[in-house]
């Protein structure tokens, strides 16, 4: 009995539990990616937010600034 377990039910069981896990492991990743992936948008926007309120600043007292995609010479 216990060489028919071994040889017919323990590969199988032992396959499935390391699929659970590397599955378990796989999903724990993706949601700290997509924590990560939040916390760098709200940083740019925040960044974005701040450039736009530097322009308006400097626009307001007379500098003008070129386009932000604007090639620069000796680039």
């Amino acid at each position: 009995m216990w060489l028919e377990f071994k040889t017919t039910l323990l590969p199988w069981l032992l396959a499935a539990a390391v699929i659970g896990l590397l599955e378990w492991r796989h999903t724990a990743d993706v949601g700290r990616w997509q924590e990560a992936n939040e916390m760098l948008r709200t940083s740019v926007d925040r960044q974005a937010a701040a450039l736009e309120k530097i322009g308006d600043l400097l626009a307001a007292q007379g500098y003008t600034l070129p386009p932000s995609g604007a090639v620069r010479p000796g680039s």
